[in-house]
């Protein structure tokens, strides 16, 4: 799976996204980034895949990423997934809010989320 084409150009149209720029990505995950245009609600919207590795597992126990903490367990589709409690606030040079979601596609394959907008963005991510 590929992640900068799980996001189609319609999809990319309707939220004002620049095109998909790909990573270099890691040991066990593929990523892709898009930056919002100027007319975006979004400044930017970040999508990993991982593979080969239970990803919320890892997060339920607390061994996710350090700066990525307070998940919260959730549902979406019918499958697990977990949030962050709280966005992540960056106040400068613009006040800008974040929120990363993870879903669990199978005990090895995971979805990862991240939106950073101007407005406060869980809601957006999870869908």
């Amino acid at each position: 799976m590929k992640p900068c084409e799980l996001v189609t150009k319609e999809q990319t149209a309707a939220y004002s996204l620049n095109h998909a720029v790909p990573s270099r990505g890691g040991d066990h995950f593929q990523d892709c980034l898009w930056e919002g245009l100027a007319s975006s609600q979004f400044k930017l919207m970040w999508l990993r895949f991982y593979y080969d590795t239970n990803w919320l597992a890892r997060i339920y126990r607390n061994e996710a990423e350090p700066y990525y903490h307070d998940w919260v367990p959730l549902t979406i589709a019918g499958r697990p997934a977990a949030r962050q409690g709280e966005p992540i606030r960056n106040e400068q040079p613009t006040k800008t809010e974040g929120c990363r979601v993870a879903v669990a596609l199978s005990d090895s394959q995971a979805v990862d989320v991240s939106i950073v907008s101007a407005d406060s963005s869980c809601d957006r991510a999870a869908r």
